[in-house]
């Protein structure tokens, strides 16, 4: 189910459920996923589809409900957003993604859907100061845990 829990982890609360440092290693990790299994898990297991979609509406929509009040709270995510809507709009995007009628298969990256729709859900929440962190956390840098300094830039060593 951690696919699933596509979002960030962090002290900050920009990244808060994925266990990543950069969106490169989310990016690796959704690339070794076939959306096709939600499909295949409806058709062919109901119980188990309807077990995921119970955890889903509870346990995943509360993940991004306390993510989005602790950034509310931390000033990175804006204040006026509505926690139990965008909530849902998340939940939904991640859903967006693995429709393989909307994003088929043989003529999207899964991993490129994914990335791209979570920078643009963020970038919808944040404040300029969560901006800066997204922006370290979603630079090339960010996967090489020595060379990013706050902002993303890479460090140079000599």
């Amino acid at each position: 189910m951690s696919v699933m829990l596509f979002f960030f982890q962090a002290e900050d609360g920009i990244r808060y459920l994925v266990r990543s440092r950069g969106l490169g290693d989310v990016y690796k990790r959704q690339s070794q996923f076939n959306p096709a299994v939600f499909y295949d898990l409806q058709k062919f297991y109901p119980l188990v589809w309807a077990e995921f979609r119970v955890f889903r509406e509870k346990e995943v929509m509360g993940f991004v409900e306390d993510n989005l009040r602790k950034g509310v709270k931390l000033e990175l995510y804006r204040k006026e957003i509505k926690i139990k809507i965008i909530a849902r709009l998340r939940i939904e995007m991640i859903n967006l993604a693995f429709d393989t009628d909307v994003f088929p298969i043989n003529q999207y990256n899964h991993a490129q859907v994914q990335v791209a729709l979570l920078d643009h859900f963020l970038h919808g929440i944040v404040t300029l100061k969560g901006n800066k962190i997204c922006l370290l956390y979603t630079s090339d840098a960010a996967d090489e845990r020595s060379s990013v300094k706050p902002g993303g830039r890479l460090i140079i060593k000599k």
